[in-house]
């Protein structure tokens, strides 16, 4: 089990009431990812995802840093899903939806994985047996309408940010302040 932020996770149509009735209605599921070089080369192993992708993905890692007056580099390594200042991680999009089986009469729920916009990585049937979603995912505060709720700060979180902002003026004021005296004129 693990705990997945609600800003990775995308549910289309966002209209739907829940997960298992966005992929009825023929959309999908999809959680962001965050692959070490160690987790791509498991997942080849585990035969996943492909391995002539899971090795680009793996090469475009690799990649020193660009210079910092240089970005048509950086941009390239971004658009490929890889973020991180040292550590270098890649961005993959597991998604999870209802599509045509060779060898299937019907439809079935399938686990897709894209590394970027045209990079797809892996797609196979879904690996749990009862051929639902590995995903548990439930509003606090319902909105009709739309998957995702309501957030319970949402009403005093701009009294919070204006507290926030109140309080780090007040530590700058004071840290400047206390500063010292470096510099001063003799004669006066």
């Amino acid at each position: 089990v693990e705990v997945i932020a609600d800003s990775d996770i995308l549910v289309l149509p966002q209209t739907a009431d829940s997960l298992e009735e966005a992929i009825a209605e023929g959309g999908s599921v999809t959680i962001i990812r965050r692959w070490g070089k160690a987790k791509i080369k498991k997942m080849i192993r585990d035969k996943l995802i492909r391995k002539d992708e899971g090795d680009a993905l793996i090469n475009a890692m690799q990649k020193k840093s660009p210079p910092e007056n240089v970005n048509a580099d950086k941009k390239m390594v971004d658009a490929a899903g890889i973020k991180g200042e040292g550590k270098k991680h890649a961005l993959v999009y597991q998604t999870f939806k209802m599509l045509d089986v060779p060898g299937h009469e019907e439809q079935r729920l399938c686990e897709v994985y894209f590394g970027g916009e045209k990079q797809i990585l892996g797609c196979h049937l879904n690996p749990l047996w009862c051929d639902k979603l590995p995903l548990l995912s439930v509003p606090v505060e319902k909105v009709g309408g739309a998957f995702k709720g309501r957030s319970k700060i949402e009403p005093c979180a701009d009294l919070q940010y204006a507290a926030n902002d109140a309080v780090n003026e007040a530590w700058d004021s004071a840290a400047y302040a206390l500063m010292p005296i470096v510099m001063t004129d003799p004669e006066k």
